[in-house]
This record gives C-alpha cells, sequence and structure tokens, in this order.
C-alpha cells in the first residue's frame, strides 16, 4: 500500500502542474494603425503611454514638447482588453508657426461627441463615428479630384481637463477601429486620418462676423 502511495504522489503533483500550466491568461490583442506601422521605426519617433496620464491636457501638454522637439508622437493605451497603438500631434505651445490644413475632411470631437454642427452646436456620440464617416464617403467632393481615395480626415479632438484618461482612451479606441475598418477593405490607403489633440476647445471659437452690407 505505502509502495503505490509513493507512486501516486509525484504523479498528482505533475498533474497539478500541468493543470496550472493550462490556465495561463491569454495574451493582450494589440491593433496598430497603418500610420504607426509606417513611423515606429523612424529615428525621431516615441511612444507616449497615455495610460500614465491623468487627464487629455497632461497628453497634450507631452505631445507639445515634443513637437517642440521635432519628436513625433505614437500613442498606446490599453482599453477592454487590447493594447492599441496609433500616432496624434499637437502644436508646440511655444511656437507662433500656424499650420494651415488645406484639402481636408475635418471632423471636430469634443469630450466623446462628434460636433456635426458647429454654429449651432450639433452633437452626435462617438459611438456614431462609423455613421460620420459613412457620411462623408457618400459624397463626391469629399475625395481627391481624379482618385479614389478620400481627402486625409483631419480629428480635431479636445476633451475637458476634468474628464479622467479613461475618456481620452475611449474615444482614441473609436477613432482607430472605425478607420482602421475602412482601410482594411481597400488595397490602398482610402482615407488617410490624423488626430490634432487641441490645447483649448475650437468648438466655443465665435464664428466670423457677417459681411458688411453694401451701401444702399
Amino acid at each position: 500500500m505505502k509502495k503505490i502511495l509513493y507512486i501516486l504522489i509525484p504523479v498528482l503533483t505533475f498533474s497539478s502542474c500541468e493543470s496550472y500550466q493550462e490556465q495561463k491568461e491569454p495574451e493582450t490583442q494589440k491593433i496598430y494603425s497603418k500610420r504607426f506601422e509606417e513611423l515606429k521605426n523612424e529615428e525621431n519617433f516615441r511612444i507616449i503611454n497615455i495610460d500614465s496620464c491623468q487627464n487629455f491636457q497632461e497628453l497634450t501638454s507631452k505631445m507639445g514638447e515634443f513637437t517642440c522637439n521635432g519628436i513625433m508622437a505614437g500613442l498606446s493605451f490599453t482599453i477592454d482588453d487590447k493594447e492599441y497603438f496609433l500616432t496624434g500631434s499637437s502644436e508646440c505651445p511655444t511656437s507662433n508657426i500656424v499650420v494651415c490644413y488645406f484639402s481636408r475632411n475635418i471632423i471636430m470631437i469634443k469630450n466623446d461627441s462628434i460636433v456635426t454642427d458647429l454654429f449651432n452646436q450639433e452633437k452626435i456620440p462617438i459611438e456614431d463615428l462609423k455613421i460620420e464617416l459613412n457620411n462623408i464617403i457618400s459624397k463626391p467632393y469629399n475625395f481627391k479630384y481624379n482618385e479614389q481615395v478620400l481627402k486625409p480626415a483631419l480629428v480635431h479632438l479636445y476633451i475637458d481637463k476634468n474628464q479622467n484618461i479613461n475618456k481620452t482612451k475611449k474615444v482614441l479606441k473609436e477613432i482607430v477601429h472605425n478607420f482602421e475598418k475602412i482601410n482594411s477593405n481597400q488595397k490602398n490607403n482610402f482615407f488617410k486620418y490624423n488626430v490634432l489633440f487641441e490645447h483649448f476647445d475650437m468648438t466655443n471659437l465665435p464664428p466670423p462676423p457677417p459681411p458688411p452690407s453694401l451701401p444702399k
């Protein structure tokens, strides 16, 4: 009887170890934007982990410093058991250079809403970004002249400083997911996009003054 017990003990021990090894947690899925893949090996490319920031303003401040020093910003964050990688830009706060973006499809996002009408402050939730992108795609004048690709999208993003960084991650997740899904079904980079992290709320800018009335 003792001999049988001596044989069973190592067998049971091995079995329990084997069972434990089989219960490893699955690896986190990694999702990369095409632009991140293009730039990740550039010498002046650096990654900011969004999870290390308290709020949007702290993140924008770090990105602005990158711009001042000629560094391109890559961004990473984890949400819903997935790790996302994308690129973004923020203007250098100490520079007087004004960057002009011509021939773009403009998307304005404040907090977790898309501002569809700037003057009337009409909004839709960020979860409806797919609808907004399909609306852009449906209009021929949003395409490049004589080409089967869209004018690049410029996403103006601003999030109030009192919002937790999770709000920023939620919005960026929707941006990456929807744009990459559109481009995954195309042979080329059908709809390029850049996320511009704003230092101030663009949606609060006053409308331009009306044109002067003609003399009678």
